[in-house]
């Protein structure tokens, strides 16, 4: 009896390769393609997120399972998705309307075990509006970053100028460390800029080590007194810049 030996490995290749096809398309998938692309999920779970969501959608990651990406589906087929860590939210959440438009994004931080809307961007019809909300932008030379060699950065900002006045001063945290919880952040050993009125802060800044150089901080909005919960209210706005120093 002959055995065709090669019709048998073509057949085995082509089992492996089917078997190997449903195995990734048993991995759950957000359903948006810049998170798909970057992370591998291995599982899902259907739930609720809060009182005013319909549903939500939770999304498990193999090696961190604190971090977990969660799609919430509101009224009127609103959506909104982000990451949570120990189920608080992090960083930026996209809040969509039933066009799949973004209409905001807010930047949650962690302050004192709750998650804490740190800055805001409104868009309409996909084109950011630059006098609503408040969020900053960071203007500098990314490329060829070294070690002692000054880096000059701006902080731009932007804000809605009928509910705020402007910014009073910025702090630079002296210690580069991650912050988890922003919660004491008044207790932090911290350097200090005084505005002048103006709506861009700039630093000069010389890493001192070669690899990634943190710098992280906060801003002071005062907003107008129709707004201001107590006469020395103000908002602080944190921010952090990684620089990749060679």
């Amino acid at each position: 009896m002959h055995i065709d030996l090669r019709k048998i490995n073509i057949c085995c290749l082509l089992l492996m390769m089917i078997s190997f096809f449903y195995s990734c398309s048993d991995k759950p998938r957000t359903g948006f393609k810049e998170i798909d692309d970057q992370f591998k999920f291995i599982n899902k779970i259907e739930s609720n997120f809060d009182s005013l969501s319909k549903s939500a959608s939770f999304y498990y990651l193999e090696k961190q399972p604190d971090s977990i990406y969660v799609v919430v589906h509101g009224e009127n087929d609103n959506i909104s998705r982000g990451w949570t860590y120990n189920y608080i939210r992090t960083g930026d959440w996209f809040f969509e309307n039933d066009r799949n438009e973004v209409d905001s994004i807010v930047n949650y931080i962690n302050y004192h075990g709750m998650h804490n809307g740190n800055t805001i961007k409104y868009f309409t019809k996909g084109v950011l509006q630059r006098n609503k909300g408040y969020y900053y932008y960071f203007n500098y030379n990314a490329e060829n970053i070294q070690k002692d060699k000054p880096v000059e950065i701006e902080i731009e900002l932007f804000y809605d100028k009928e509910k705020f006045v402007g910014s009073l001063q910025l702090f630079l945290f002296k210690d580069s460390q991650r912050i988890t919880d922003y919660g004491d952040f008044l207790e932090l050993d911290k350097d200090s800029i005084t505005s002048y009125g103006e709506d861009s802060y700039y630093l000069r800044i010389t890493p001192r080590d070669e690899g990634v150089n943190t710098i992280q901080g906060y801003y002071t909005l005062l907003p107008k007194k129709e707004f201001a919960k107590d006469e020395i209210n103000v908002k602080p706005i944190f921010f952090r810049l990684d620089l990749d120093v060679k």
